[in-house]
């Protein structure tokens, strides 16, 4: 039963970072067009710019990350042996 637990504390955590990247991939990119026909410095664009590609790079790993956690998680349900 505790295994149990600890498998959905982590599905639940991978699902709250994944979220976590996608709201920082989200609020980044509407800045980015808000501010795009401002007159921002060059290093406040810049950094906008390397916040979106950061967060793109991140999702692909947190996503891949949570389908193994998920995966796993099921196999460990489903192919549970009890002595």
């Amino acid at each position: 039963m505790a295994g149990r637990v600890r498998t959905y504390i982590a599905i639940f955590f991978e699902i709250l970072i994944l979220c976590v990247v996608i709201s920082l991939l989200l609020i980044n990119k509407q800045r980015a067009r808000r501010f795009s026909h401002d007159f921002m410095q060059l290093t406040s664009r810049y950094q906008l710019a390397e916040n979106i590609r950061a967060c793109r790079f991140l999702q692909t790993f947190v996503l891949f990350d949570s389908m193994i956690t998920v995966v796993d998680a099921v196999a460990d349900i489903a192919f549970s042996v009890s002595f």
